[in-house]
């Protein structure tokens, strides 16, 4: 076990729960306005057939990267386990061995590609040419090229270097801006879009690899290569990995069926009102991400301060997400005229980004507890209501789709959700010992208000449609909302919030 100290002794500052979580909000806001912001123009230099071509191989490749079956997830958690003390795991073998499945993944998912690239050959040719198709795929390999690396990246996280990786995401986003501006003004084309984009996903695991290494957190061997540990890796990873899985399948699911069923344009218009949703999403996401390396630790050494941290985060969580969702409700006919006006039919996205958002402030309320219970020893606890979501989401889609277009894929999505927050919530109580008076007390009541100063904003926007009597109606919404929970912090302990904001990441 020699190398365990080495983790726990890494030089380089790590960073608590406070600097993850602003790293990570950091990378998920620049994220979101370089996907705002470059859309349209996208859109309206290479079009949206050619475009969608491309979100279409992209939304392929994004669902083979979980062929490595989550041995990132395990790696994080490992680690961290590591670093509070438990002797049984040795990071060396750990990451040697996950580096090696790791890289197996990546050529199984490299045929996986080339096939299905091949087989969607004829339909892409319809909206671009065979020079512009095969630098997709081009591109599309070298994103898929980088799972061999992807490892390093978990490795900073369950190391305690979240703040450092996320800092990564966010130089990826940069050349992600720079090079799509770029290809944009100097008519780089489709070619050039697409060249930006790939390149952007690929820095951050290449950045990750070169620190790791600098920092010395782990030595890679092929003598750590164990079957052993991979076995007891994939115990916990598989659990973990099947749900995100399915969750990867339900947020890629719209893109994909409407790429196999509809028509290029569509996936475009459909991506536009998904990146709506998704903006608030990610940063739910990256609220939350932070926390799975905190837990992991935490249900080692100190059970009841991993309770205390859980019903913080899922107040924190479910604040985040109605504030979010319900502005952007408000101000979405404000905000798609500004954004995408002459690019995509604004009445049909804007329909499509409201079921959407409404969806997701309840799925706010179960996304903290899945990386809970994962770090709690219930990895794959929710997995049968996912699947459930999924199954109803795809057939729901397929009878809505031909009817409502792009906004019955995204009816499709929410409808299943009033049922399936409940069933999660009782698996909580299960996996995570949810005292559910508790959690009324500390997580839903203090939202609640929120909720209905959303429902006032939202009626008088609907009475007034004048554009700037919806810009002073979102204004009022969130200024009053923060007012409030300023005014009632000590009903949801904010003390605490803050004591959880500081615990070592």
């Amino acid at each position: 076990m020699a190398a365990m100290p080495r983790v726990g002794q890494a030089t380089g500052r790590r960073g608590n729960t406070a600097k993850g979580i602003s790293f990570s909000a950091l990378a998920g806001v620049a994220s979101l306005v370089a996907g705002v912001v470059l859309l349209p123009l996208v859109l309206s230099t290479v079009g949206p057939a050619a475009y969608g071509t491309w979100l279409f191989l992209l939304a392929v490749a994004s669902f083979l990267f979980f062929l490595d079956l989550g041995v990132g997830t395990a790696i994080v958690h490992f680690l961290s386990r590591s670093r509070s003390g438990d002797e049984t795991t040795d990071p060396d073998r750990v990451t040697s061995t996950g580096h090696a499945w790791a890289a197996v993944s990546c050529l199984l998912a490299l045929g996986v590609f080339v096939v299905v690239a091949i087989n969607y050959a004829y339909e892409a040719r319809q909206s671009v040419g065979g020079t512009e198709f095969s630098v997709m795929i081009i591109a599309g390999i070298g994103i898929l090229a980088t799972m061999a690396v992807r490892p390093m990246s978990s490795v900073l996280f369950g190391s305690g270097f979240l703040h450092i990786e996320r800092t990564y995401q966010v130089a990826g986003v940069l050349v992600r801006v720079v090079g799509t501006l770029a290809a944009c003004w100097l008519s780089g084309g489709i070619i050039g879009v697409v060249l930006a984009e790939a390149v952007a996903l690929m820095v951050p695991p290449i950045m990750a690899t070169v620190k790791v290494r600098q920092l010395q957190l782990v030595h890679l061997h092929w003598n750590k290569v164990s079957t052993t540990e991979l076995k007891r890796m994939m115990a916990y990873s598989l659990g973990a990995f099947s749900v995100s899985m399915v969750g990867a399948s339900i947020l890629q699911f719209g893109t994909v069926i409407i790429g196999v069923i509809g028509n290029a344009n569509q996936v475009a218009y459909f991506n536009a009102a998904f990146r709506i949703y998704a903006s608030v999403r990610q940063v739910i996401g990256w609220l939350t991400d932070p926390f799975r390396s905190v837990l992991s630790r935490l249900y080692v050494k100190d059970s009841i301060k991993a309770n205390v941290v859980l019903y913080d985060l899922l107040f924190v969580a479910f604040a985040a997400s109605a504030i979010g969702c319900l502005f952007l409700l408000v101000t979405l006919p404000v905000v798609l005229r500004i954004w995408l006006a002459g690019s995509v039919p604004t009445t049909e996205v804007a329909t499509a980004a409201s079921a959407l958002l409404a969806g997701l402030i309840l799925n706010a309320l179960h996304i903290p507890l899945i990386p809970a219970s994962d770090a709690a020893g219930s990895p794959g606890a929710f997995l049968p209501h996912q699947v459930l979501w999924l199954v109803s989401y795809a057939g729901l889609s397929l009878l809505l789709f031909p009817i409502l277009g792009i906004t019955g894929v995204a009816i499709a999505m929410t409808m299943p959700l009033p049922i399936l927050e409940f069933a999660y919530l009782l698996t909580a109580g299960r996996t995570v010992n949810l005292d559910y008076k508790r959690w009324f007390t500390q997580v839903a009541r203090p939202v609640l208000p929120v909720l209905v100063l959303g429902l006032i904003a939202a009626l008088f926007t609907a009475t007034f449609s004048q554009p700037a009597s919806i810009v002073v109606a979102g204004l009022f919404f969130v200024g009053s909302s923060i007012l409030f929970l300023f005014l009632t912090r000590v009903s949801w302990s904010y003390s605490s919030v803050l004591g959880s904001l500081r615990t070592e990441a």
